[in-house]
């Protein structure tokens, strides 16, 4: 009623964070739009920036990557001449994520990499572990299991420092898995059994199936098959 377009544009980037967590792509995707009109009708770089940023996020979780990465470079430009320090550390690393996503891990490392030490810069510990978590992924990736575990080694340690079980709860599952494919069974285990506790402590029902499945594999590499039937039926609830 008041007609005041920033204000518009910041109840846009409210609504588009919240059909981003809820999972609903092509809500995020109008309100995103939204927020980037209002923005540019308002001379608002910020809602720019941000609206940007969540309309490549969107579309770069429904696998369009060539559309997403245009939004998401168009976010890390206004970010930087904002000097909006988390817009344009997000954008980093949500490029990352997509040349991860296509297999060109140099590139994806250099963008997780600037993500990394400007989320430092920022003092931003949440966006530090999942920069060190993104790096660790793709060092597994290329078969680095050792680059990663020092990885997830250490977004672990942030993540207790902060106190943020969820991303605590991923990298020792992460840390799990790098471990499991080094060989060493028990100690994968031992990050699995770990992570699912905290998962089963934060209700991440999806994270805790996840967990279970990994238990299975472990389970079956060692030979025990009733034990990974047992994690297998459990992760199918």
């Amino acid at each position: 009623e008041l007609g005041d377009g920033r204000r518009q544009a910041e109840v846009a980037l409210r609504q588009a964070n919240y059909a981003d967590v809820t999972g609903d792509h092509p809500a995020e995707v109008t309100a995103a739009r939204q927020a980037v009109e209002l923005g540019l009708a308002a001379a608002d770089l910020y809602s720019q920036a941000a609206g940007q940023w969540f309309w490549g996020r969107s579309l770069w979780r429904q696998a369009d990557y060539k559309a997403a990465q245009s939004h998401l470079e168009q976010a890390l430009t206004l970010a930087h001449e904002g000097g909006f320090g988390r817009v344009e550390a997000d954008s980093l690393r949500n490029l990352g994520a997509l040349a991860r996503h296509q297999g060109r891990y140099v590139e994806a490392a250099a963008y997780n990499q600037q993500a990394l030490d400007l989320y430092r810069a920022l003092e931003d510990r949440p966006g530090e572990s999942a920069a060190l978590q993104n790096l660790g992924i793709i060092a597994r990736n290329q078969g680095d299991y050792a680059a990663a575990r020092i990885y997830y080694e250490q977004a672990m340690t942030l993540s207790r420092t902060t106190g943020n079980r969820l991303d605590e709860s991923d990298a020792l599952t992460n840390l799990g898995v790098a471990t499991m494919y080094q060989g060493d069974y028990g100690r994968a285990r031992d990050y699995f059994e770990q992570s699912r506790r905290v998962k089963q402590e934060i209700d991440d029902r999806h994270g805790e199936g996840m967990v279970l499945g990994n238990l299975g594999i472990v389970a079956r590499n060692q030979g025990d098959l009733a034990a990974a039937r047992r994690y297998f039926e459990e992760a199918a609830v």
